[in-house]
């Protein structure tokens, strides 16, 4: 399955390392590795579907870059003030407020959540960014 990211930027030296560092966690690879092709970006592809909710839509992903206002770490920070709770990190946005976040735990990261934020609700997404790419349609 072939899916195009629009308006992706750079990402800049370091700035993996640096968030990874703020934020206290570790990255998966295939994070990493997608991060690179489609940083800040716009997927295709952009609607997937869980548990009880047909049609999600996700509009981008959040860049990694570390100096950015808009960037994972200070959107994290931002999240967390607003209710998100402080063990998601959040790394895609829907066009409504809600977001995809890893789970962490000890500074690990572990399977993708949909965070309603009108709710507070969690739903499982899945267990690894590849397989959560996989359900894009």
């Amino acid at each position: 399955m072939e899916i195009n990211w629009k308006y992706t930027t750079k990402v800049e030296k370091d700035s993996l390392d640096r968030t990874e560092k703020n934020l206290n966690v570790e990255f998966p690879k295939d994070f990493k590795k997608l991060i690179i092709d489609c940083n800040a970006g716009k997927p295709s592809k952009d609607c997937f579907d869980i548990h009880n909710r047909k049609e999600c839509v996700i509009d981008y992903m959040i860049g990694i870059n570390d100096k950015d206002t808009n960037g994972i770490f200070n959107t994290s920070k931002m999240m967390w003030n607003s209710g998100l709770p402080k063990y998601l990190i959040p790394i895609a946005l829907d066009p409504f407020g809600n977001i995809i976040a890893y789970k962490a735990s000890e500074g690990k990261l572990s399977e993708l959540i949909f965070w309603d934020h009108e709710t507070n609700e969690e739903t499982y997404v899945a267990k690894s960014l590849n397989v959560f790419i996989t359900m894009l349609y």
